[in-house]
């Protein structure tokens, strides 16, 4: 759990019988992904009110920022390991990260 419930750990968890049971669930990443770690938060046109009027915009942040399952991933290797692929932002701008 994070202080703001916005922040997420990368976990993984692995079935050998087609999902009937899973091992146990272990972080990835010892970092978290925390949102206000990202400074600053990129603001991004949402939409636009009375186009062609006045025109006025509707400015916030993406949601991009907030969803852990963008840009993620799994591969299985043939010696049987996994490579996870996620968004991470432990140096403050969010990259993709991938570990064994």
């Amino acid at each position: 759990m994070h202080r703001d419930d916005l922040g997420w750990d990368v976990r993984f968890r692995a079935s050998f019988d087609g999902g009937e049971a899973f091992t146990p669930s272990v972080k990835v990443s010892e970092i978290p992904y925390l949102p206000d770690r990202t400074d600053p938060l990129p603001l991004n046109v949402q939409g636009q009110v009375r186009p062609g009027r006045d025109e006025a915009v509707v400015v916030g942040v993406h949601n991009f920022n907030f969803s852990g399952g963008h840009t993620a991933g799994l591969a299985a290797a043939a010696d049987g390991s996994f490579h996870p692929l996620w968004v991470g932002n432990p140096s403050g701008v969010p990259q993709l990260w991938t570990a064994a």
